[in-house]
């Protein structure tokens, strides 16, 4: 697998899957998910609401990892990453364990590239360097046939 860590906008990517941080409600009201609804995806949170509905709970586990459409943006798939728990507390093996689950979810359903964001660090209180130790862990762990990843960072810092 090719790992690109590049600056930019995680909603421009072209992937086949973009894993999205998602909190444990479902709720798409800030961060990544945020600019996910504010490009007029409000189909995606009404799928995430169904979902949440079908499951019969308000909040899922720190490590879920739920797939819906991608309503209006150019990847397949969005799949929605829960890295931290209630309380917005988080850990690399959280982080670890959310990737490796999305990866293996992208390639089950037949994904050959997927860009994602530093989970647990806007409204998590990860910082890069306890992701990078999360992402190394799942990708050591977790040895799928997925192309390329991209990690797509807002800044140089």
């Amino acid at each position: 697998m090719i790992l690109d860590v590049i600056v930019g906008d995680l909603l421009d990517q072209r992937a086949d899957a973009l894993l999205v941080t998602a909190n444990p409600w479902l709720q798409m009201t800030g961060g990544v998910n945020g600019a996910i609804r504010a490009r007029g995806n409000q189909t995606v949170q009404d799928e995430l609401n169904r979902r949440m509905r079908d499951l019969g709970t308000k909040a899922v586990p720190q490590c879920t990892v739920i797939e819906t459409g991608a309503g209006n943006l150019s990847a397949h798939i969005l799949l929605h990453c829960v890295a931290i728990d209630a309380f917005y507390g988080s850990s690399a093996e959280a982080v670890a364990r959310t990737i490796e689950s999305a990866l293996r979810r992208a390639v089950e359903r037949r994904c050959s590239t997927a860009a994602m964001p530093m989970l647990a660090t806007g409204y998590g209180p990860l910082g890069a360097e306890e992701f990078a130790r999360g992402l190394r862990q799942a990708i050591r762990t977790c040895a799928v046939a997925l192309e390329r990843l991209t990690v797509v960072v807002r800044s140089d810092e």
